[in-house]
């Protein structure tokens, strides 16, 4: 769609594209995992909140842990 545009504009919106869509898919995973992995029934009213805090986090560790690396 943006064939042959290469300025920063582009990058930017690539980048914000790509992290809104990781960050989404970690918390549709968080969640998935915490609302149908337990035996007994769990309300998906309880387990969004922890699927988001999880999901942002789990964003934050990436970061911290690229940071922390040698190099």
């Amino acid at each position: 769609m943006l064939h042959g545009y290469d300025g920063w504009y582009v990058q930017v919106v690539d980048f914000v594209i790509m992290k809104i869509s990781s960050i989404g898919a970690s918390i549709a995973i968080f969640f998935l995992v915490y609302w149908l992995l337990p035996n007994g029934k769990v309300p998906a009213q309880g387990v969004l909140p922890a699927a988001v805090i999880m999901g942002l986090l789990s964003e934050a560790l990436k970061y911290a842990y690229i940071y922390a690396l040698p190099g």
